[in-house]
């Protein structure tokens, strides 16, 4: 068997799985652990850069932040997310 990349890194992978179990921690834990990990490791990727500084309490900084995200929403049936800058 050849040893590529993706198999060494499921087998190191699987050996930090088995120490978690033998510390007591239940499988499917685990298993929603390394979901979260992933999730977090996506949503750091699409965090807008700047957008760690942003001051949450200011309107319109948040609305600067999140027009493209939800620019989409403007066009469906019943109105604005986000009011047009026009």
């Amino acid at each position: 068997m050849e040893l590529t990349s993706p198999y060494l890194l499921l087998m190191g992978l699987l050996e930090k799985a088995k120490e978690l179990v033998r510390m007591g921690l239940h499988p499917s834990v685990i298993v929603a652990l390394c979901y979260l990990f992933m999730l977090i490791e996506i949503l750091e990727d699409l965090v807008e850069k700047g957008s760690e500084n942003m001051d949450v309490r200011n309107k319109e900084e948040v609305v600067l932040r999140i027009r493209s995200t939800v620019a989409i929403k403007k066009f469906r049936p019943g109105g604005y997310i986000v009011p047009s800058s026009s």
